[in-house]
């Protein structure tokens, strides 16, 4: 039996390598093999290509846009030039969405993690129900909000969940001063993506620093990203410490933390660190994505929440004086227990552990099936 796996972001790799781990304890007679990363690597899978520390899997200038187009091509032609069992994609419903489109029927179509269509392009719901038999869904209101379109909807839970202590037993941090405050600066997983979100972040602690001379920033940094991107954190001098890896660890450590919304905000809310949330983006992803936009909020504890507990400075929100005022805010009133007990609040309604295991088992009751 073959099951391909399409993971081209970071977070997916590590749910996938997860879920391949869950379906081996289980099965002994499948082969496993497709897009990934790393962690899909050590769990024996075969990686055709990996672009999980690529810049370019989505469309962030219009010269990225045709070498995009034509990975989607590839990867589909692949595909059907020999079809697996089962196909599952893993987030990324930009990519994904236009690989699997007309698979359906040729081998089982599953996703895990299915696309935030309640936050923007609602006709996603649709698109999902034609094009997967099966999908499984990581936030319990989307088990609904899926129904009803053609294809199985299970919630099996947040995948985060899983490895979260794990992954954070097996991080450390670097020696602080004794008495250091210290604040995590987590501008993101890309390259463009810290490109667009670094200056902010390093100019933001620049003012923080006026007033908190007792603050210490730690910036987790991917092992494959090159050094150059965290030049201007420099400028921050013996009160920053860049590290390999370590997102976890570095939250962990921290009485809060400046974020770009996606993965280590989920982790933050699961570790009950405090943060302020921003998202930095081209003009061409604003000119994209801004009409498309359907929820009030895109932190996921506002959206569990349905009310803004974490800041979100996004679009004209999004500047020095704004951040400054919000990690202030955190550093000396109430609002940082105030997120606390809302995590805390949220990760009880959302269960346990568990995730790979029960998606696994989806997985091989759709094969079966």
């Amino acid at each position: 039996m073959r099951i391909v796996l399409l993971a081209v972001e970071p977070s997916a790799d590590l749910h996938a390598a997860a879920l391949v781990k869950s379906l081996k304890n289980q099965r002994d007679d499948i082969h496993f093999e497709g897009m990934g990363g790393s962690k899909m690597k050590a769990e024996g899978v075969s990686v055709w290509e990996d672009v999980t520390s690529s810049s370019e899997m989505g469309v962030t200038s219009f010269s990225s846009l045709r070498r995009w187009a034509k990975r989607i091509k590839d990867t589909r032609q692949r595909l059907l030039d020999n079809p697996p069992d089962a196909v599952i994609s893993v987030d990324s419903p930009d990519f994904n969405l236009r690989v699997v489109k007309g698979l359906r029927g040729l081998m089982k179509t599953i996703e895990y993690v299915a696309p935030q269509a309640w936050a923007w392009r609602e006709k996603r719901k649709e698109i999902v129900g034609q094009l997967y038999d099966h999908l499984m869904v990581i936030w319990p209101f989307e088990k609904d909000f899926f129904a009803g379109f053609g294809a199985e909807v299970t919630w099996v839970g947040v995948p985060s969940l899983d490895h979260l202590q794990e992954d954070l037993s097996k991080q450390t941090v670097a020696e602080l001063p004794l008495g250091a405050r210290v604040v995590a600066m987590l501008p993101g997983s890309r390259p463009r993506e810290i490109q667009l979100n670094m200056d902010l972040f390093v100019d933001t602690a620049k003012e923080l620093l006026k007033e908190f001379s007792n603050l210490y920033f730690l910036i987790p940094r991917v092992p494959s990203l090159d050094k150059a991107l965290f030049k201007r954190a420099e400028e921050l001098g013996d009160h920053v410490v860049i590290q390999e890896g370590g997102a976890l660890a570095c939250m962990n450590r921290s009485e809060m933390a400046m974020a770009v919304n996606g993965t280590v905000t989920i982790e933050a809310m699961f570790l009950c660190v405090p943060h302020v949330m921003t998202y930095g983006a081209t003009r061409l992803q604003q000119m994209i994505y801004k009409p498309l936009m359907k929820t009030k909020y895109f932190n996921m504890a506002n959206i569990l929440k349905q009310k803004e507990i974490v800041p979100e400075l996004l679009l004209k929100r999004r500047t020095v004086n704004n951040m400054v005022k919000e990690c202030k805010a955190l550093l000396e009133g109430p609002a940082a227990e105030k997120q606390k007990q809302a995590f805390k609040e949220i990760r009880h309604e959302l269960g346990g552990p568990g995730v790979s295991d029960r998606a696994a088992k989806v997985v091989l009751e759709v094969l079966d099936g």
